[in-house]
């Protein structure tokens, strides 16, 4: 099974909640209790986040976060790579870019080295397909889209050609 990293799951959901406080930083320590993330973890998400420039931070008495642009342009892909360090989830490893296949990011360091078969694969090109178009899903759904999920409207298209 593949999905959002333990990291990405956080970080999307400190986000959210960034942005239903609105302008007002927002204490990690508070984000932390709200979802019942680890304090250690959601503060180095909060500094990864703040150096892709997805939050600002601010120190003090008064500080914390707060989102560095509206919802509506904060992509999820942009959370995934701030926080995992790899473009978006992968369905393998196996298929992707050189430079992501090479560091055997997303899949515990099975990179494409690992793959016996690559070569002569006869999926390779069909998963190379749905990657991408998981990659194109992910960089056109906002955290916006997100938080105004009323669940009316599950359905993901994913036979377009990317």
């Amino acid at each position: 099974m593949f999905g959002l990293s333990r990291q990405s799951r956080c970080a999307v959901l400190a986000l959210v909640r960034l942005a239903e406080a609105g302008p007002e930083p927002v204490p990690a320590h508070v984000l932390a209790a709200c979802d019942d993330s680890p304090g250690p973890l959601l503060g180095s998400l909060m500094k990864r986040l703040a150096q892709a420039g997805l939050v600002h931070a601010r120190r003090g008495p008064r500080g914390g976060y707060r989102l560095a642009r509206p919802a509506e342009r904060i992509r999820l892909a942009q959370v995934i790579e701030a926080v995992d360090g790899t473009p978006a989830v992968r369905l393998a490893t196996c298929c992707c870019p050189p430079a992501t296949a090479a560091t055997g990011a997303g899949n515990g360091g099975n990179g494409r080295a690992d793959c016996r078969v690559l070569a002569h694969c006869p999926i390779k090109h069909a998963i190379q397909r749905l990657n991408d178009r998981l990659q194109n899903v992910l960089g056109a759904a906002s955290l916006a889209e997100l938080m105004h999920d009323d669940g009316t409207d599950t359905q993901v298209t994913f036979n377009q050609r990317a």
